[in-house]
């Protein structure tokens, strides 16, 4: 049953003084929840919900025509279940001739909260009259808190029908309050990103989706480029009011709304706050919303861009069947591929390759020489387009990418492999620079550390202490706040190098890494905990559970170790 029981109704209608019973019934009738199914298998046995706003606003309805000294009847609500519209006309019709608080209610409808400040500025009457407007408005039942106190908005049936009832009878109209409003919380905004701005920006788009859409983009990058990660997380929240899976059957917003799906995802996936697994899966649903309108047959650069964004979420979602998302990944690169040919899209060609092999680099399923050397051949396609004199951000990108599959492959000379890793690296870092790509330049920081950590050739010491010193450059971008996941990656790789250097022990290290060979199981069981914590907290599964099973072998050897005398 949905809603209120027939007893609960009637109940609450009593309360709200509405004792007649034939006005009852009619109220009822339109109150009628008439999409929930009921879960009683005997017919007879059935209940029959009803919709407290629709009950509610009926309330509101006969409180307003009480107010006036007029007949309420049965008949002024012989309408059909759930019609909401109606029942919101009938609604101000209730004000009578005093239309200003019902046209008033109309803009408010508009606006996706307000305070006394906006509600009264939005009203223009004088203070004694936006005072008891504001008294009256707290008191119906489609009014509701906003989060923080003393900030309101309207139910979200009472707004879209208020909102229709305007835009149907002057989109003129409709369009100078969306201004208004615009202009309201643009005067209040004091930042670029705040709740004003956010308002303001929701009735911009309301009016105009493309530049509004676009300003989106550029505040979002600059937050992202700067590590600004809860701000950045913030603009992700101002899509949530704007109902972009409804628009996508609306003719002419359909491609404005799926291009915003595609962008939010795009976000998404960047985005270091809250759960990694929810952000992808989030953008995952974006883009798939996306390509019921971007379709190869009417969409295709459209479709073959959405294919490759969706084809990086699933090859970076951290849970379910690791081996099946790799795969969904590579498909979806594959289809992109149809469209993006080396002749007519290079950029698009070669960023589809360069996506392509990643997803076979990491690849967990089949031949993993194959797999890498795969990745290799497709990285090595991409550097034909991304060259570090036209595409210097791009070749950079490959060039960490191609170091990783050189790192990982487990055929060929170790040794060599290694160090065609490192070699790829650090030509990246030519371009990657701390200042200009933080972000970058840490990860392949984080890259390089892990390459002379497994380098097998050379002096050990000397090795594993740059592998640290590259972890440590790495985490002064890392940070747990704004980059939780490349900081679990970065602490946990240190502590791994920390356990290498414990167990490898020799004599003169305490000088090299000035700890003890105790100090460093300490330290490489302390940096795996706090990997560990918050992987767990941002539910990147995969890595979880595989550091889980580190630590616990790090435990063992650790108390194996201090069963021994510490050796210089």
């Amino acid at each position: 049953m949905g809603g209120l029981s027939e007893h609960d109704a009637r109940q609450f209608l009593e309360k709200c003084q509405v004792h007649d019973s034939p006005l009852q019934a009619a109220i009822l009738r339109v109150s009628k929840d008439i999409d929930t199914p009921s879960l009683a298998a005997d017919p007879e046995k059935q209940e029959v919900g009803y919709h407290p706003f629709s009950l509610g606003l009926c309330a509101d309805t006969c409180f307003n025509l009480r107010r006036r000294g007029e007949t309420i009847d049965a008949e002024q609500f012989d309408m059909s279940p759930a019609a909401t519209q109606e029942l919101a006309a009938r609604f101000l019709r209730s004000f009578g001739s005093d239309r200003d608080d019902a046209e008033w209610l109309k803009r408010l409808a508009l606006t996706l909260r307000f305070d006394q400040q906006a509600a009264g500025a939005c009203h223009g009457g004088s203070d004694t009259q936006q005072q008891a407007a504001w008294q009256a408005l707290l008191a119906y039942s489609f009014v509701q808190p906003a989060g923080q106190p003393g900030w309101y908005r309207l139910h979200a049936q009472m707004r879209d029908a208020l909102e229709d009832l305007l835009e149907r009878k002057s989109n003129d109209v409709w369009q100078a309050n969306h201004r208004w409003w615009r202009t309201h919380w643009s005067e209040r905004s004091a930042e670029a990103i705040d709740e004003f701005a956010e308002l303001a920006w929701y009735h911009w788009w309301r009016l105009e989706l493309e530049p509004a859409q676009l300003h989106w983009n550029e505040l979002i990058e600059n937050e992202r480029q700067n590590l600004r990660m809860t701000s950045h997380a913030a603009l992700i929240t101002w899509w949530e009011s704007c109902k972009l899976e409804d628009w996508l059957s609306d003719p002419e917003r359909r491609y404005e709304a799926a291009a915003g799906l595609n962008d939010l995802g795009c976000e998404l996936r960047e985005s270091t706050i809250s759960s990694r697994k929810q952000n992808l899966v989030q953008a995952i649903t974006c883009y798939e919303r996306a390509l019921r309108v971007y379709t190869e047959a009417d969409f295709p650069q459209d479709w073959a861009m959405t294919q490759n964004n969706l084809g990086n979420a699933y090859g970076d979602l951290p849970t379910g069947d690791r081996g099946a998302n790799l795969r969904e990944a590579i498909a979806c690169c594959e289809r992109a591929l149809r469209v993006y040919t080396e002749a007519d899209f290079p950029q698009a060609w070669a960023t589809t390759q360069n996506n392509l092999g990643n997803a076979y680099g990491d690849l967990p399923t089949g031949d993993r020489g194959a797999n890498l050397r795969e990745a290799i051949a497709c990285y090595e396609r991409a550097l034909r387009v991304r060259t570090e004199a036209d595409f210097p951000q791009a070749w950079a990108m490959t060039q960490n990418n191609l170091g990783t599959a050189y790192q990982e492959l487990p055929t060929g000379d170790r040794g060599a492999n290694l160090r065609a890793a490192i070699d790829c690296y650090a030509r990246a870092l030519r371009v990657y620079t701390e200042t200009g790509f933080p972000q970058a330049w840490a990860m392949t920081q984080n890259n390089l550390g892990t390459a002379y950590k497994n380098l097998p050739t050379g002096d050990r010491g000397t090795n594993l202490r740059e592998a640290i010193a590259c972890y440590e450059r790495a985490l002064r971008v890392h940070t747990e706040a704004d980059l939780p996941g490349g900081f679990a990656d970065t602490t946990a790789n240190l502590s791994i190098i920390e356990w290498y250097i414990a167990k490898e022990w020799k004599k003169g290290w305490i000088e090299r890494f000035e700890v003890t060979q105790s100090e460093m199981w300490k330290n490489a069981e302390v940096n795996l905990i706090k990997a560990l914590e918050v992987f767990e907290r941002i539910n990147h599964e995969h890595h979880a559970e595989r550091h889980r099973e580190l630590l616990e072998r790090l435990r063992q050897e650790r108390a194996a170790f201090e069963a021994e005398p510490e050796e210089e």
